[in-house]
């Protein structure tokens, strides 16, 4: 459950978990849109690959972000999220880390 108003948001731990989890998975479905046209194709450069997923899939994940009181666990969850897509763009394997 969430407590809104025009101007504040507050989230309560345990919501804010979901909330992350629905982020992720907005995210993971953006990317997977893009994935075989834009990230698996060897004909774009990475540095356009990585504008790409900076203007679509990272405001998907990072939506309402500015309100959220995160704890330590809420960011471990978004950076591996976003450390994931990154190996994928790069084409590392978890090997890679």
């Amino acid at each position: 459950m969430w407590i809104t108003s025009p101007t504040l948001a507050v989230f309560f731990p345990q919501e804010l978990s979901l909330m992350i989890h629905h982020r992720i998975g907005c995210a993971s479905g953006a990317f997977a849109r893009l994935r075989k046209r834009v990230f698996e194709d060897r004909d774009i450069q990475t540095k356009t690959k990585l504008l790409v997923y900076e203007a679509v899939v990272l405001p998907s994940l990072l939506y309402g972000a500015e309100s959220w009181t995160t704890y330590s666990r809420h960011m471990k969850a978004l950076e591996q999220y976003h450390q994931r897509c990154l190996r994928k763009i790069l084409r590392n394997s978890w090997e890679d880390r």
